[in-house]
């Protein structure tokens, strides 16, 4: 049950988001595919801290699935789908390989902190 609340609460909204973004292409495209994971890895870990014995872990995997997610959801439409150029591939993989370092950095340093205040109330 609680993979089902974790789902639900990193996946879905970033499809929907990407999804409605490709119904009304804007700007907000490339705020979106920056933002993401910051976003996720707040949300997460703010609902991580109210909860004893909680250490982020599964979190980690569900941030950087719905992170790489959103990258492959919006790169499709933004760049022209399958015939895009290499310059918007390029881009692409920027995003995605920025999305997959501030995932796995950000989850690193909440699991610290996490792990840390749970160490402290033992």
């Amino acid at each position: 049950m609680r993979i089902l609340k974790l789902i639900i609460m990193n996946v879905l909204p970033v499809v929907v988001i990407h999804f409605l973004l490709l119904l009304y292409p804007s700007d907000l495209e490339f705020i979106t595919l920056i933002t993401t994971p910051f976003i996720l890895i707040g949300l997460n870990f703010w609902i991580e801290s109210r909860k004893t014995k909680s250490y982020f872990i599964s979190n980690f995997f569900l941030i950087l699935i719905s992170s790489v997610l959103g990258v492959v959801i919006s790169s499709y439409e933004a760049f022209g789908g399958y015939h895009s150029d290499y310059e918007s591939y390029a881009i692409a993989i920027m995003f995605l390989k920025f999305n997959i370092i501030v995932s796995i950095v950000g989850s690193f340093i909440s699991f610290i902190i996490l792990f840390l205040k749970n160490q402290k109330k033992l």
